[in-house]
């Protein structure tokens, strides 16, 4: 198994990277310098929120790293699971009202679409053209 870094070298690492001094960002994300010089040396019990709000300033987004890695861990674990995942996914979708579900498949196929990745060309017509334009 690969050696994990502590949080607090990564971010270092990050802020380094970013040519942002610790003082600058906490001048820009309204964190107070303190709070962001204790995540840097690795102090515990401090507010994920500011943690977050931090990355996020840096141009990382948690959640959608950890929903990844989730789905990444479990896929390779157990490769049914991304079966199940598509299972979950349907699920969900049916148990909204027609508006909402439109609105999401709205969302993925337009957020593919400014991707511009042909891979994915084939299952965006088919959601649009029976979830967007006639089916559902």
């Amino acid at each position: 198994m690969a050696s994990v870094q502590p949080m607090s070298y990564s971010l270092k690492k990050l802020i380094t990277i970013s040519g942002y001094s610790q003082r600058q960002l906490a001048k820009q994300t309204n964190i107070p310098y303190s709070t962001i010089n204790d995540f840097v040396r690795g102090a515990k019990n401090k507010k994920l929120s500011n943690y977050f709000k931090l990355l996020s300033y840096l141009g990382i987004d948690i959640e959608k790293e950890i929903s990844q890695n989730i789905i990444s861990i479990s896929s390779k674990k157990s490769p049914s699971l991304k079966n199940q995942h598509s299972e979950d996914i349907h699920q969900l979708l049916q148990g909204l009202d027609p508006l909402h579900c439109k609105e999401i498949l709205t969302t993925i196929v337009n957020l593919h679409k400014l991707q511009k990745n042909t891979k994915y060309r084939e299952p965006i017509e088919r959601i649009e053209q029976h979830f967007l334009k006639g089916g559902k």
